[in-house]
Parts: structure tokens; sequence; C-alpha cells
């Protein structure tokens, strides 16, 4: 008996579907290089990544099952659960016999693992996109930072980029040390220390400023409600909030 092991990329991921789909002797678990852990009764047997194959994976996942489902894909991937190969290899082996509307089969047991998993990623994602603040840098530098449960930017950026076309911007995971930089309607990924000290416009410490006056003086203590707040945005997210800033 023996694991796959890969290396963590979604092309990595998308070359041990195909691998799967060819190889007549399949492992006991294929699991991302990050968690792999050294088991004495199982053989490590490392899946290089391959773009000729994830290429055909992704040609024929989107022509048997459709673009729906291939967007469920790339969130379970963002998951960063640790089985989410072998959870996507098991949702696509009965997606293949069955089509594309298994994505509502929901009490299968192939099928909600997948589908869960894509759902929390989604309302992460969500909750994000109505939570990040831009702040204004020296240079004419748009910046939000944020720290999430799973990795977003690959939904974040492409959301951003339609909405702030002509703008420069960089939206950082502060926990991944990742960031997003668009500029001349291109983005791309690239590291990003999470200690990064963004400079400030004096005009933007100014409207940070009137804007934290404000909403403490539009509040009204009696109706507080922090469970409700909560409810609505976690608690984690507050510290990115202009407004909840001490």
């Amino acid at each position: 008996m023996y694991v796959w092991v890969y290396d963590g990329s979604f092309e990595g991921l998308l070359t041990v579907i195909y691998k799967w789909f060819y190889t007549k002797e399949k492992p006991r678990r294929v699991i991302a290089e990050d968690f792999y852990q050294m088991d004495l009764l199982l053989e490590m047997i490392t899946i290089e990544s391959d773009s000729e194959q994830a290429q055909k994976v992704t040609d024929g996942i989107l022509k048997k099952l459709g673009k729906e489902t291939f967007e469920h894909i790339v969130k379970v991937y963002l998951s960063e659960d640790e089985d989410l190969a072998m959870i996507t290899i098991k949702f696509l082996e009965y997606a293949f016999k069955k089509g594309a509307g298994v994505i509502s089969h929901l009490a299968d047991e192939r099928v909600a693992p997948f589908v869960n998993r894509s759902a929390a990623v989604s309302r992460e994602s969500h909750k994000l996109l109505g939570m990040v603040r831009f702040m204004e840098l020296e240079g004419d530098v748009l910046y939000c930072a944020y720290e999430s449960t799973y990795s977003l930017l690959l939904i974040l950026a492409p959301h951003f980029a339609d909405r702030l076309g002509n703008q420069v911007w960089v939206i950082h995971d502060i926990g991944r040390e990742l960031a997003a930089f668009y500029r001349n309607n291109e983005w791309h990924i690239a590291h990003l220390a999470g200690d990064f000290k963004p400079k400030t416009t004096d005009l933007e410490d100014l409207f940070q400023n009137l804007w934290q006056r404000y909403y403490k003086h539009i509040a009204i203590e009696e109706r507080k409600n922090e469970k409700l707040r909560m409810q609505n945005m976690p608690k984690k997210y507050w510290k990115y909030l202009v407004e909840l800033k001490k």
C-alpha cells in the first residue's frame, strides 16, 4: 500500500486526479506535501505536477460536468482541507458516472463532503467581500488587509479587479503572508510579510478618524446586540474594520 504526495498546488491537484483515473492500482491516500507525515505502513510516491495532464483534467471537467462544477473544485482546493484531494477524487468518480447534476445529490457520501467544503469557502468569501476596507497609501496605492480561515485571494482578486480596474491596489492575506498586487489590468499573487506596516496618507488618517467619530456618535447604546453583530461579522475580522479599531 502506498500514498501519493503532491506539491499542494492546484496544478498538482489536477495532476493527481489525472493519474488516479489512468492508474490501475490506486493509492490508499492522496495528500499535499505540507500535510504529509511518514507512515511506516505506506510507501510514499511523489507525484510531480504536470501542466499537460492538469489541462486535460480541466478540459474534461468543463466538457462533461460544466463550469459550475469546476468552480466548486477550485473552492474545495481553497479550503486547504487536509483531505481535499481524496474528497475531490471521490466526488469526481461519482460525478463522471452520473453527470453534472450530482451537485444536488447531497445525501450521497461522496457529494456531501465536497459540497460542504465548497459552501464554507463561499460563505467566508461573501463575508470578506463585504468587510474589506481599502486605505490610501502614499503613492496612490489602495491597500487592505485581512485574516481568514480559508485561502481566498483567488476569489477576492478578480472581484476587485472588475470593480477597481482603474486603481493600483494590494489585498493582503496577513496569516498566509501573501498578497494580490493589481496594476494596469493585471494582478498576481506574491509573498508579503505579515508584519508589513502600510504608510497611509494624511488624508486617509483624517477620513479614518472622522469615520470612527461618526460611527461612535450614531451608535445607540441601548440597542447594541453583540451576539447578533458577531453572527453577521465574526470577531476575528473586527480588527480590520476602521470603525472598530481601538
